[in-house]
C-alpha cells in the first residue's frame, strides 16, 4: 500500500513514514494534494497523525474523507482507520 503522508509536523511526519516503511509514502503540506493523491490512485490511503490536518472545520473534515471514500480511498491514523476499503 502506498500511502500520502500529510502530518502537522516535522517529528510527526518521522513518525508516519516510518509507520508507512520505506519507499511506501510520499509527503505532501497541502491537504489539497493529499487528498487528489488519493482520489487519483497515484496512492491507495492518506495516512494523517491528527484528523484535524484535513481540516480545522469538522464538517469539511468529514466532506474530505467521504470524498477519498467515495473514490476507493481509506484515511488512516496510527492509531487506526478512519474511513475506507483499509477498514
Amino acid at each position: 500500500m502506498k500511502y500520502a503522508i500529510l502530518s502537522s509536523s516535522f517529528d510527526a511526519f518521522c513518525r508516519l513514514s516510518d509507520y508507512a516503511g520505506a519507499g511506501n509514502y510520499e509527503p505532501f503540506d497541502a491537504p489539497s494534494d493529499a487528498v487528489a493523491a488519493v482520489v487519483s490512485r497515484r496512492c491507495d490511503a492518506l495516512l494523517v497523525d491528527r484528523a484535524y490536518v484535513l481540516a480545522e472545520d469538522a464538517q469539511k473534515r468529514a466532506a474530505a474523507v467521504a470524498y477519498i471514500i467515495a473514490y476507493g480511498g481509506s484515511v488512516v491514523t496510527p492509531d487506526g482507520v478512519l474511513g475506507g476499503p483499509a477498514a
